[in-house]
C-alpha cells in the first residue's frame, strides 16, 4: 500500500472537520477563535534502547502526534502538555531487550491548527501534526510521523476542564516492515486545585496497522502528570503512566511502566526550554524487565 492510499483513509474522516474550524478562524467577524501552533526540538540520549517503544515521546509535552489542546482558558493556566502513545515493534530481538545498548536521537515536530468556541463552556479544534526523529545508530527505528485531530474541550467550573480527542496517523520507518496507520481516541482531565499546581489525567486507545501484521497491535494507556510553578517562569512537571500494547502475535504483550520528572522554563510569552528525565521498565510476556533511562532537552514554541 502506497503512502498516498494509506494515508487517506484517517484524513477523509479529519480533514473536513479541520477545513471548517479553520474557515471559522479565518472569518474576520469571529472573535471567539484562534489558530494552534506549536513547534518542538528535542534532543534525547536513552542507556537502553527498546525498539518497540522507539516512537514514543518521553515525558510531559513531549511531541505532538495525536493530542489535542488543552483549554485556553486563564483559570485552568499551567503550561503543561500531553504525550502520545508508543509506537510499533521493532522485530529485532536484539533492539527489544537486554542486548541493546544507548544511542542519541533528535525529534522535529510542528502542528497547526484551529479551535473555536461552541457554546459557553466549550470549544471545539482540529490540527494537524507531523513528527521526524532520527537515530545515530539505529536507524531501522528512524520514523516520521504526519496525522490530525480533532475533539472538543469542556470547562466543567472554575478548576476543572475536560478533553476529548480523536486522531489518525501514518506512521513511516526506516524498517519498512513496520510502515503503519493508525487511529485512536484519548480523553483527559485537568484540574487546578491551586494558583501554581495542577493535576492532568490521561486515558488513550490506540489501534495500529503495521504493514507486517506481525507489528500489529493494540494499545491502552493510562498517566497522571502534576504540574507545579516553583517561581513564575518555572514548572517542575512529575508525571506516571502505565501502558499495555497487545501485538498480532498470540500471547505477545509488552507492559510498560514510566516514571518521569521535568523541568520547564518559560523564555518569552510563546518559548520555553525543559529538561527531563523518564525511567521506563517495559516486560514483554514471558521475558525480563528492560529498564531504559532517558534524559532529553527541548525548546519549544506554543502560539
Amino acid at each position: 500500500m502506497g503512502w498516498n492510499q494509506a494515508f487517506a483513509q484517517p484524513m477523509k474522516v479529519i480533514l473536513p472537520v479541520l477545513s471548517l474550524i479553520l474557515a471559522t478562524v479565518s472569518a474576520p467577524s469571529v472573535a471567539s477563535a484562534g489558530l494552534i501552533l506549536g513547534a518542538e526540538v528535542r534532543m534525547s540520549y536513552e542507556d537502553n534502547v527498546v525498539g518497540l517503544l522507539s516512537d514514543k515521546q518521553p515525558g510531559v509535552g513531549g511531541g505532538m502526534t495525536g493530542g489535542g489542546t488543552m483549554m485556553r482558558a486563564s483559570t485552568m493556566g499551567g503550561m503543561g502538555g500531553t504525550s502520545g502513545m508508543g509506537g510499533t515493534g521493532s522485530g529485532q530481538t536484539q533492539y527489544t531487550g537486554s542486548q541493546s545498548t544507548g544511542d542519541f536521537s533528535s525529534t522535529i515536530s510542528a502542528e497547526a491548527g484551529g479551535y473555536t468556541d461552541f457554546g459557553v463552556d466549550a470549544e471545539l479544534f482540529a490540527k494537524g501534526f507531523a513528527q521526524n526523529t532520527t537515530f545515530s545508530k539505529f536507524t531501522e527505528f528512524n520514523s516520521t510521523i504526519v496525522g490530525a485531530s480533532t475533539g472538543a474541550n469542556v470547562i466543567v467550573d472554575d478548576g476543572l476542564s475536560g478533553q476529548l480527542t480523536v486522531f489518525g496517523k501514518r506512521k513511516n520507518y526506516g524498517d519498512t516492515n513496520r510502515n503503519s496507520n493508525a487511529y485512536g481516541a484519548s480523553l483527559s482531565f485537568k484540574q487546578k486545585t491551586l494558583p501554581e499546581l495542577w493535576f492532568q489525567e490521561r486515558v488513550e486507545y490506540e489501534d495500529n496497522r503495521a504493514s507486517t501484521s506481525s507489528f500489529s497491535y493494540v494499545g491502552t494507556s493510562i498517566g497522571i502528570t502534576a504540574g507545579y510553578e516553583v517561581a513564575e517562569t518555572l514548572l517542575l512537571t512529575p508525571g506516571y503512566s502505565y501502558l499495555v500494547q497487545n501485538y498480532n502475535n498470540v500471547g505477545s504483550k509488552l507492559i510498560t511502566n514510566t516514571a518521569s520528572l521535568g523541568l520547564e522554563k518559560r523564555l518569552a510569552k510563546a518559548w520555553s526550554v525543559g529538561g527531563e528525565y523518564d525511567m521506563q521498565i517495559s516486560k514483554p510476556d514471558g521475558g525480563t524487565s528492560i529498564t531504559d533511562n532517558i534524559y532529553s532537552l527541548a525548546l519549544r514554541y506554543a502560539y
